[in-house]
């Protein structure tokens, strides 16, 4: 697909996924709520309404003024703020009495009576371990971020979007189009599926685009490609379904648009273009849990402007402080303050510190509400904060896990066991306490695994080698048929040497079958001899039809996409509203946090019930009758 913004020169910046490798307070809104919400169980009570008398007004006195407007009674229900309900005239709407009361200068406010009712709550099977959406100190399963999880368990309150009070108001916001820019969605995911934009009535079938490899079909490539799929779960995983988790949005409308590969990054042309397809195709608000160091980007930058002249909100990440896990403030990177954390004058952090009114920049907060330790921040550029740290969400595919203790075919050195607490693959057998593996060595490890069924595979672990670089060397292999796998008929996927350590992502869908091998292999010469090597962590990750998994990840990337559901919900509430005001609501619509002074433009966390309560004085008042 052609769009203009497409550049000749891919390479100006690289952008990356921002997940990193490792008593409410509201602030007061004005006393109303918009007259005229959408897809909201509430209604007023027709035929009286309430306004709120001067203080200097007697109950006989405000009997009086409203009897000359016609009104048949009025009963104070507050004389402290001075708010009293009045029964109109027969035959008199709300929006007309308002309009009339709201011109008495007797009175300083008028606003319809709402009904209310008791909050909801779905019946998702993992709804308890959403803690960002209802936190109740509960203790995460196979958490990823440590602090914090739980909490201070005899807090008498925990802090969270308010969710719950929200889904009292809207659980639908299909009527308004949210984009994911980012990897790939598994749309056929069971709890994503029902929630995707239909653009096929545009001659685009597969609920979006893919920019990176040019294509109709943004569903991911690689067995690892989980990020968008993850992110589109916290903003509109299907609620209420009893069935795995719920978004912010129970029912949603998610564009999928794909501008990161299948390792999680891309470019400046995929970005661009993918914010001008959802701009141009519908999108109220986009997602964006991406980000990345460069100079100015004027082209990405002039791409969220062409975002705001068509009304969209965009939301992104603030980043995670780079591959240390520790927070940069984001506005030190700004070339007007004389340099960044790494030393480059010209550097910036972008999307997050562009300046268009239309973006927000979501820092991550912890079970605790303290800002997480990875988080960047920044009390210019980044706006608000919201949950980031051991996120449940949905996942592209099953993840395969192996212990490393039992079914692996063993030879020489090869050793399975608990090294420093983890399950851990080893050579020597005395890896663990700084043996040596043997001279003249050609050992081997490989166990089969059943891939059949699956569209693509990746294979991850956590390996730390120590050999005589250019003699002894780490190798990792594969074959289809099962057996060997270096023996004929394998397929090497790494073959190095030298000392090292680190995780490997390695592709394996051409070894999609029933039987499966895959090994490890040591070599060495008759020389020199090392540490060995040790293997934990070992997954294999995949992509699967109707997938039903779910995966717990921590970074900013998951802090975005709970604001980006609340602009949304926003969004579907208010459709009038523009996108400075969706995003006015958010910020001032927060919840003040101690951990966020001085570290967002807010100091404010994003909530939800508090981003629908608060609006601007009305200007025009329009009532609907139901």
């Amino acid at each position: 697909m052609n769009a203009s913004f497409i550049i000749s020169n891919k390479t100006l910046i690289v952008l990356a996924l921002t997940t990193p490798i490792m008593s409410n307070v509201f602030a007061a809104p004005p006393l109303s709520f918009p007259i005229q919400p959408s897809s909201v169980k509430e209604k007023f009570v027709q035929g009286e309404i309430l306004v709120r008398f001067k203080s200097s007004m007697t109950i006989q006195a405000q009997q009086l003024s409203v009897a000359s407007q016609g009104a048949r009674s009025v009963k104070l229900v507050s004389g402290i703020m001075n708010i009293s309900k009045v029964k109109l005239s027969l035959g008199e709407t709300v929006s007309a009495a308002i309009e009339a009361y709201q011109s008495n200068p007797n009175i300083e406010y008028a606003q319809p009576n709402y009904i209310y009712h008791a909050t909801a709550l779905p019946n998702d099977t993992s709804f308890p371990q959403l803690w960002g959406m209802k936190n109740t100190g509960q203790t995460i399963s196979d958490p990823d971020y440590p602090t914090n999880n739980p909490p201070d368990p005899t807090a008498i309150v925990f802090f969270d979007i308010d969710a719950e009070s929200a889904w009292g108001q809207i659980t639908d916001c299909s009527s308004k189009v949210v984009a994911v820019i980012d990897t790939g969605i598994n749309y056929t995911h069971l709890d994503l599926a029902a929630n995707m934009w239909d653009g096929s009535g545009v001659g685009i079938p597969n609920h979006g685009w893919d920019f990176v490899d040019s294509d109709n079909d943004p569903l991911p490539v690689g067995g690892g490609e989980d990020h968008g799929t993850h992110v589109a779960g916290t903003i509109g995983a299907v609620g209420d379904n009893n069935a795995g988790v719920t978004g912010v949005c129970w029912q949603a409308s998610i564009m999928s648009v794909r501008v990161l590969d299948e390792n999680g990054f891309g470019d400046t042309a995929d970005i661009i273009s993918g914010i001008q397809f959802a701009a141009d195709n519908g999108a109220s608000v986009i997602n964006m849990s991406l980000g990345g160091e460069s100079i100015l980007d004027t082209l990405f930058k002039d791409a969220i402007t062409y975002a705001q002249d068509r009304d969209v909100v965009i939301v992104v990440a603030a980043g995670n402080g780079g591959t240390d896990g520790d927070g940069d403030d984001i506005d030190d990177n700004r070339p007007i303050f004389g340099g960044g954390d790494d030393g480059d004058v010209n550097t910036i952090y972008q999307p997050c510190s562009f300046d268009q009114d239309n973006l927000l920049c979501v820092a991550a907060l912890d079970q605790s509400y303290s800002l997480a330790s990875f988080s960047n921040y920044g009390a210019t550029s980044v706006d608000v904060g919201a949950p980031g740290t051991n996120v449940l969400s949905s996942w592209a595919g099953q993840i395969i896990t192996d212990d490393l203790t039992s079914g692996w075919i063993l030879s020489g050195g090869w050793t399975t066991g608990t090294c420093a607490l983890t399950n851990t693959l080893f050579n020597p057998s005395d890896w663990c306490s700084n043996g040596t593996y043997a001279n003249n060595a050609d050992d081997r490890a490989y166990k089969s695994f059943n891939l059949s069924g699956f569209l693509a595979a990746e294979l991850y672990y956590f390996v730390s080698f120590d050999t005589e670089a250019g003699f002894d060397f780490f190798s990792n292999s594969m074959k289809s048929s099962g057996g060997d796998p270096f023996a004929v008929g394998g397929t090497t996927l790494l073959n190095i040497s030298g000392t090292q350590e680190g995780i490997a992502k390695l592709n394996i869908s051409s070894c999609i079958t029933s039987t499966c091998s895959l090994g490890f292999r040591l070599t060495s010469d008759d020389t020199v001899v090392k540490k060995g090597i040790g293997i934990n962590n070992f997954r294999i990750n995949t992509l699967q039809t109707n997938s039903s998994s779910y995966n717990v990840s921590s970074g900013t990337s998951m802090s975005s996409p709970h604001v980006a559901g609340i602009a949304t919900m926003i969004r579907a509430f208010n459709p009038n509203y523009t996108y400075a005001q969706t995003v006015e609501a958010i910020k001032n619509g927060g919840e003040t946090v101690a951990a966020l002074s001085g570290k967002t433009s807010t100091g404010r966390a994003a909530n939800a019930m508090g981003a629908l309560a608060y609006i601007t004085q009305p200007t025009e008042v329009v009532a609907v009758v139901q």
